[in-house]
């Protein structure tokens, strides 16, 4: 399957391609790749820098933390399906991947390379944007739901979040700090 042969019914389904008009759908199609990836497979690896941006059109994956001196305990931090995306991070700040992703069933993903992006943006700045606001907003989503996560984790062990200093540190970044 080729991007360009992807259904129109598809392509607007994807979340990234919200509010998209058919052409600018198909512009998205047409810098687009169709890889596919077999259970077990690392699509991404943590610390090595790759500036594309994925979304799922069959299988799922899992999203993988190694913390330091823990490199053989590793931390699944989430889990994506049908139409989620990632990558997001390093497709628009070019940096290393901060997690690994990982296929947990035979993978069918449309992947967008950062250069294949940026053409378009000087050729159709119409959906360039949108597909830039919907990875923000898709960024937001998963910010809020770590603050969340963090404010449970908080409250839950108030005692341990004065006495471990990271707590405090991690607090103190996420909400007074934005540039970590």
């Amino acid at each position: 399957m080729t991007p360009e042969s992807l259904p129109l019914e598809v392509l607007q389904q994807i979340p990234l391609f919200a509010g998209m008009t058919a052409n600018e759908c198909q512009q998205m199609a047409n810098i687009s790749l169709v890889t596919k990836y077999e259970a077990g497979e690392v699509i991404l690896r943590q610390g090595k820098s790759t500036r594309n941006l994925w979304i799922v059109l069959d299988g799922s994956c899992e999203v993988i933390k190694y913390l330091d001196g823990a490199e053989d305990k590793p931390t699944v931090l989430a889990e994506f399906g049908l139409y989620c995306n990632f990558g997001e991070m390093s497709f628009f700040e070019d940096r290393p991947q901060s997690a690994t992703v990982r296929a947990k069933t035979p993978m069918m993903l449309l992947q967008i390379r950062r250069e294949a992006f940026d053409a378009l943006a000087e050729q159709a700045e119409g959906a360039a944007y949108k597909l830039a606001l919907n990875a923000i907003t898709s960024l937001a989503q998963r910010l809020r739901q770590m603050s969340e996560w963090v404010a449970k984790l908080s409250a839950a062990a108030p005692a341990e979040a004065e006495r471990v200093p990271e707590w405090s540190q991690l607090r103190e970044r996420l909400f007074d700090k934005w540039n970590l």
